[in-house]
């Protein structure tokens, strides 16, 4: 065991942990600290490999072999996780296994070797009993030897041979045998090597006859180091055969019964049962750690296995999923009584349910400790079904005479006379003026009740149903005393007997809410084929089952072809494909939805508002699905002109707001400066000083004008937002800017690069089209970078709707990251440049969107700028 401070002392106490590796580990593992080399094995694997009382020292030399152990040291120290087999040597046997090392998530300095499945045999048989097990490497010497061996031939000591020669103790006769077998098993690994030799008893010293295999296996790195070997005494082997044989052949006779399942669920470590037990503690014990260890076909089929192995190892919480504290309750009474006679509802594989009747038995050893027990069971569950099937028909029975709407009825017809045999209790419901009990005296007056708007009517469809042998269905009406009428449904069949008697099988129901509802949906109706809203109703798998007048001329359908159509094949949504997906996902997923839609009538298209309900009876079932379509057309357009007026009201208050700002901000410092200037000059005494404030001021005056002349500009815009726009030559512009720029171009050598063809037009408003281009390729000039010449890029393509001029340039560029939300307000400047006003691009942006463009803008600071002129390609 670990140290409780220890790291693995951590682990084992963190119960959680551990229940999730015994659920991932049904054949045991093995944690173990890196660091400390601590181990700690768990009962399963105890259990597996004989070790319940042995020491770590002991598992990690003998069971597991120093070789081993330092193995798998070595590979968590290179990786995480990983597979490989190992070979454990027991006092049962050896055995070789499929392991999976890993590292906790939670503690990764921990460890675990997990085995999910079960060992293999290394000499690939049935495990025939052999008492005595080796462990050799290639030089011969003992490695591990088990108890029975070290009994019958080294005086009991698990440990004083253990590093010396084996064959010292192979009698000279069958030394070179044993030599040359041993040698031939790790030339040929995973082959057996049989072969006879004589031993030396460790007590007489007399010499015996034994047989024994040697393999070799490779271990986890790959290589066969050792010899494994398994023998026994071959004066002893055929009497323990016989015997063996014998009780095996009753054993399976038994085991092969057909009808009975038979089963040992035996448990790892036995359990006291007495009056200072904690017995829930063990039933939860059992629960989680018994085992089935044997079972015969029969009870594989009842649960749904093919093969036993596929049985084995399963526990008793595992046939309890639906129910554990059943399964608690269960195993309680049972360790209790000893003995068990059970019906209980279990799960097969496939998760259906079984009824499982069994005879289940305790087995205990010596000590009258709980060690198992045994169990015979039958499948019972057609029989259970059987009895479910007859309860349930009974209560059926009940259910349709008494309680269904209306009135159960057997009449009796025979010469003219009606004898009522059986009339339920709803007739009392009905209050018809006349009790169940008089018109069983008197049949005949049932036929009184009726109305004589209906009797002729009815009485020849009782005659006809007679005639014809065909079921009676008619709706008539019975009038009460107080000449009130109401409406009832008769639903019978008429069978003849021996004796000539006509038997009458049927219903009597008042339908009077069906007619309302009748007459209703009649008025509803008349409304739907009239309105002007477009109406159709869908079924419930989806098409058209009705549509009125106004959807007919809407759409210009013929009956024939909107009826029995899917919606979504004949309604047409062309700019509006998402919309319409929605609409029809609400049709099939029987979901409301209200939505405007452009939908295509024979018209053209036309605005409606679209709306999907689904309609359900009063007992929650789906009827179908009503489409109504109101013609908005006209009224959209009006909206979306007036959104437009709106917007352009927006736009024209954001420049009146901003045209506010540059008014109030400029000419207030300018009236600021000048009056300042006045008032110095008039309180002046110094000529000297009057010049030097003159000039002041003729600056500031200069600076006004510039102002006022930036306003002019800015006013410029808004007053010609409805300029016409006509087709422009892009090249003509272009050759005009670079006319009025000719002597900057010439004094700076600029690269001026034009990448269109010759008669590209562009729709636009001349003088906004000029400005926009002499503002960008004045700015390419001005924000040159002072390393290189500067040059320009002109390019011009069709982008979907829009002409996209682009105008790249090699200069300063702008760190967009920081002035990207800034590119375009007033009075921001991006570059140390005395020429910078930061007008020009609010200008560019207010001039493009007037005329229905937008501008884009892609920037490397110290390589260039790139901006994108976007245009219509037609009117507004």
């Amino acid at each position: 065991m670990a140290p409780e401070n220890s790291r693995l002392g951590q682990v084992l106490e963190d119960l959680p942990l551990l229940a999730s590796l015994d659920k991932e580990c049904p054949f045991g593992y093995w944690l173990a600290d890196l660091d400390s080399d601590a181990l700690h094995l768990n009962n399963t694997l105890r259990v597996a490999l004989g070790q319940e009382g042995s020491s770590i020292e002991s598992f990690k030399s003998r069971v597991l072999g120093k070789e081993q152990w330092q193995f798998c040291l070595a590979q968590m120290q290179e990786h995480n996780q990983v597979k490989l087999p190992l070979i454990y040597c027991s006092n049962h046997g050896i055995f070789q296994q499929e392991v999976e090392l890993q590292r906790l998530e939670a503690y990764p300095q921990v460890m675990v070797a997990k085995h999910p499945f079960p060992a293999s045999n290394p000499w690939g048989d049935k495990q025939r009993y052999y008492p005595y097990y080796l462990k050799i490497n290639a030089a011969g010497q003992y490695v591990f030897y088990n108890q029975r061996y070290a009994d019958m031939f080294l005086g009991g000591d698990l440990q004083a041979r253990i590093g010396l020669d084996s064959t010292q103790d192979v009698a000279e006769s069958s030394r070179e045998d044993c030599i040359l077998s041993a040698s031939k098993a790790l030339q040929n690994p995973k082959s057996i090597v049989s072969v006879r030799l004589d031993k030396i008893l460790a007590q007489s010293r007399t010499r015996v006859s034994t047989q024994w295999q040697f393999v070799s296996l490779l271990d986890g790195s790959g290589r066969a180091n050792f010899i494994y070997a398994r023998g026994y005494d071959r004066t002893s082997l055929s009497q323990t055969e016989r015997s063996l044989a014998e009780r095996q052949r009753e054993f399976d006779y038994f085991f092969n019964s057909e009808m009975i399942g038979v089963f040992f669920m035996m448990l790892p470590e036995p359990q006291d049962w007495n009056a200072q037990s904690d017995k829930w503690a063990i039933v939860d014990y059992a629960l989680e750690h018994q085992r089935v260890t044997r079972c015969n076909q029969a009870l594989l089929n009842q649960y749904g296995y093919q093969e036993e192995a596929s049985f084995l190892n399963l526990r008793p919480k595992e046939m309890f999923p639906h129910n554990p504290e059943e399964g608690r309750r269960i195993w309680y009474e049972f360790f209790e009584k000893g003995h068990l006679h059970t019906l209980t509802e279990e799960r097969r594989i496939d998760g259906s349910p079984v009824f499982i009747e069994g005879d289940y038995h305790l087995l205990k050893n010596e000590a009258g400790q709980i060690v198992g027990h045994f169990g015979m069971q039958q499948d019972v569950t057609a029989r259970e079904k059987n009895k479910a099937r007859y309860e349930a028909s009974r209560q059926q029975l009940q259910y349709l005479t008494e309680s269904i709407p209306g009135v159960v009825f057997q009449i009796e017809q025979s010469a003219g006379k009606a004898i009522i045999r059986f009339l339920s209790k709803g007739f009392e419901d009905l209050k018809l003026g006349v009790s169940r009990e008089e018109l069983q005296e008197d049949g005949d007056r049932l036929l009184e009740l009726v109305s004589p708007k209906d009797y002729s009517t009815l009485l020849g469809s009782v005659l006809h149903a007679v005639r014809k042998r065909t079921a009676l269905d008619s709706e008539f009406r019975v009038q009460s005393k107080l000449s009130e009428e109401r409406w009832f449904r008769v639903s019978a069949r008429p069978e003849k007997n021996d004796e000539n008697y006509i038997q009458w099988y049927g219903i009597l129901q008042p339908i009077d809410e069906q007619k309302d509802y009748e007459k209703e949906q009649e008025k509803l109706a008349q409304i739907a084929r009239n309105t002007s809203d477009l109406m159709l109703l869908v079924d419930p798998d989806g098409r058209i089952e009705w549509l009125n007048r106004a959807a007919l001329q809407f759409f210009g359908w013929t009956s024939s072809e909107a009826l029995g159509a899917l919606p979504a094949d004949i309604l047409e949504c062309p700019e509006q494909e998402q919309l319409k997906e929605s609409v029809f996902r609400a049709i099939a997923q029987q979901s409301s939805l209200e939505e405007k839609i452009k939908i295509l009538g024979k018209e053209g298209e036309r605005w409606v508002h679209f709306f999907v309900r689904p309609i359900w009876n009063t007992n929650g079932e789906y009827l179908y699905c009503l489409l109504s379509m109101q013609d908005i057309h006209e009224e959209e357009l009006k909206n979306q002109e007036m959104e437009a007026l709106l917007n352009l009201t927006a736009d024209q208050n954001k420049r009146l707001q901003s045209f506010t700002y540059i008014v109030s901000h400029n000419i207030r410092s300018h009236s600021a400066n000048l009056q300042g200037l006045l008032e110095a000059i008039e309180s002046s005494d110094s000529e000297e000083e009057r010049e030097e404030l003159w000039a002041y001021l003729q600056q500031v005056s200069s600076g006004l004008e510039s102002t006022i002349k930036h306003l002019n500009e800015i006013i410029a815009i808004n007053r010609n937002l409805n300029k016409s726009k006509v087709q422009l030559s892009l090249q003509q512009e272009l050759h005009k800017i670079t006319a009025i720029l000719s002597s900057e171009i010439q004094n700076l050598k600029a690269r001026i690069v034009f990448d269109f063809p010759e008669d590209t037009k562009v729709l636009a408003v001349h003088a906004y089209l000029e400005s926009v281009l002499l503002n960008l390729m004045s700015n390419a000039l001005r924000y040159r970078h002072p390393d290189r010449i500067p040059e320009i890029h002109v390019s011009y393509r069709i982008k979907g709707e829009h002409h996209s001029i682009k105008v790249r340039d090699n200069g300063l560029g702008i760190d967009l990251k920081r002035h990207r939300k800034r590119l375009f307000q007033l009075y921001q400047t991006f570059h140390d440049h005395p020429e910078s006003r930061g007008l020009g691009l609010y200008i560019l942006k207010n001039q493009l969107e007037a005329m229905g463009g937008e501008v884009k803008v892609n920037s490397t600071l110290g390589e260039g700028t790139e901006f994108e002129i976007l245009l219509p390609l037609e009117m507004d």
